[in-house]
């Protein structure tokens, strides 16, 4: 959770629409306007003078903002970024004004609107900048005019698009009732949502076919037109064991489903998956490279998680991202199943570790292969070595660990391993 916190009786106050990263810190007297953007690692200190921000200010990951004690508060217009690890002191930026990465502006400065300080530089203690110039350097010197159209056209647009991206960051609760009664409440990425819910009724055995696919109605949507409520329909004969258990869930994004009958119940019976396809460890690093050249969202926040599935010669058959690393598995497979192919799918790749629900939804999907760049936990290991799982941990420059089931990789850099319990 971000810090956000009183200082000397003041509170931060914010406008409609903002986004605050989990590691960002707020504290003191700062009011911000509408569709800002805080993002990770981020410092805002309204402890020693107040901090005024209009709309659409995007603060970067490590930048800082503070003033000066009685001397020098910090205000800032509309359409104002200030990009990673800045530093903005004491100072007015007014409206439009790009502040580029590792720049330091002091106490007393005023930034003129339409104007863009250079990355690296450094604008001394009562320097003006005057409406639409470009400054660079240490100390910082005008080195060109720049029209204001042009400035504020492209300033506008990088405030739009972090706009953009902190809407992808946001976790939305969503509501799925199921024959007129509440089943679960999930927070996860809004979008891709029929996906999402069609992966969770599959991996919670909810629903007993493959080929069904209830209709998802739409009950309610917030402000911002993001839905937060789904009914559907089951028929008696394509519910499951699932639902006949009458579990409460609650799937969160760092954590997965809570509210299980216990740890221990992962709705197995039966003997564990069987494949005669095998991989070498460099194809899972092939495998992560056409993951991560879809992790777009990852890219311009660093905030999701994504998970990929593969046939057995590799080919990559669908990826998806969402802030918690279950519901990109639940909406991968979500997708195959709508698109009627999830019987061809034999390995899938995660972001992060792996835990053991990861391992669940990997066995229900009937997925022989799940790798990770990350450690699997302990529990993971165990379900995996009794579901059939051949599970990889630390795929990275064509090596991997295997945890669970080595017999299915080509050995070739694979490292053999039985973990610690965490």
């Amino acid at each position: 959770m971000p810090i956000i916190q009183e200082v000397r009786g003041k509170n931060p106050a914010f406008g409609r629409d903002c986004f605050i990263a989990e590691n960002a810190t707020i504290v003191g007297d700062v009011v911000m306007g509408d569709e800002c953007s805080i993002w990770f690692n981020a410092v805002i200190r309204g402890d020693v003078h107040h901090i005024r921000m209009g709309n659409r200010v995007n603060v970067q990951d490590g930048a800082i903002i503070h003033c000066t004690y009685l001397k020098a508060p910090t205000e800032i217009g509309d359409n104002v970024t200030i990009a990673h690890n800045a530093i903005v002191h004491g100072c007015t930026l007014q409206d439009n004004v790009l502040v580029g990465m590792g720049s330091i502006i002091m106490d007393d400065c005023v930034v003129g609107s339409n104007s863009i300080i250079a990355a690296g530089a450094v604008l001394t203690k009562g320097t003006i900048v005057p409406p639409g110039s470009v400054y660079a350097g240490m100390p910082a010197r005008k080195i060109k005019d720049i029209s204001p159209e042009l400035s504020r056209g492209e300033i506008e647009r990088i405030a739009a698009a972090y706009v953009k991206y902190a809407s992808w960051l946001l976790e939305e609760a969503l509501q799925v009732n199921i024959n007129g009664k509440p089943f679960t409440l999930s927070m996860r990425t809004p979008g891709d949502d029929e996906e999402l819910v069609r992966g969770l009724l599959h991996s919670e055995a909810i629903v007993n076919e493959p080929t069904f696919h209830p209709e998802l109605i739409l009950r309610k949507e917030n402000e911002q037109g993001v839905v937060t409520a789904v009914d559907m329909e089951i028929p008696e004969n394509y519910l499951g064991s699932g639902y006949s258990n009458s579990r409460s869930l609650l799937s969160v994004s760092s954590c997965g489903i809570c509210g299980k009958t216990e740890l221990g119940d992962p709705g197995f019976t039966g003997k564990g998956l069987e494949a005669s396809v095998k991989f070498t460890a460099a194809s899972f690093t092939r495998m992560f490279l056409q993951m991560n050249q879809r992790q777009h969202d990852f890219r311009q926040s660093g905030g999701t998680h994504a998970a990929a599935v593969f046939t057995a010669d590799g080919e990559l058959m669908a990826a998806r991202e969402d802030i918690g690393r279950h519901n990109a598995v639940d909406k991968v497979v979500g997708r195959l199943l709508l698109d009627g192919n999830l019987s061809q799918a034999k390995a899938m790749t995660v972001s992060g570790r792996i835990s053991y629900e990861i391992t669940i939804k990997a066995f229900k999907a009937g997925i022989p292969f799940l790798a990770a760049v990350s450690a699997p936990s302990s529990l993971a290991v165990d379900y995996a070595k009794e579901f059939g799982i051949t599970l990889l941990g630390f795929c990275r420059e064509g090596r991997a660990t295997c945890y669970a089931h080595p017999y299915r990789v080509q050995k070739d850099e694979v490292r053999n391993q039985t973990p610690k319990a965490s």
